[in-house]
């Protein structure tokens, strides 16, 4: 490296020239089964993207990325002519079921909303 490349170093350059330079710069990466389980956190919107970022410790612009392609690679999922892996199948399985069992408790949450309110009241 000449003077001419430390010079922006020596100056004060940003974090990343100064990281880059030791060329140990790593990026983090995550396998598609973390991304598919966030990304449908992401998708159930029972939490805010700021919520979701500080559980699974990602930040909130990736998630928003994740659940897009999700979105996106959704409809595939119902194509004829595709033949699914059997992890796939078994994601989607879950996701059936879970969206089910979700409907099934806000049915019945909002059946006795109103008796928890009138014990609450009356307490």
């Amino acid at each position: 490296m000449n003077f001419g490349q430390k010079l922006p170093l020596l100056l004060g350059g940003n974090l990343r020239e100064k990281h880059h330079r030791g060329g140990h710069h790593m990026r983090k990466s995550y396998s598609k089964e973390f991304k598919a389980k966030v990304a449908f956190e992401a998708m159930r919107e029972d939490k805010t993207l700021a919520e979701l970022s500080k559980m699974y410790d990602v930040h909130p612009n990736i998630i928003r990325k994740w659940k897009e392609q999700g979105v996106e690679a959704f409809p595939d999922a119902f194509s004829r002519g595709k033949s699914f892996e059997p992890k796939e199948a078994e994601y989607l399985k879950t996701i059936g079921q879970l969206m089910m069992e979700r409907d099934f408790l806000k049915r019945a949450f909002t059946k006795i909303q109103p008796e928890l309110k009138k014990k609450r009241k009356s307490s």
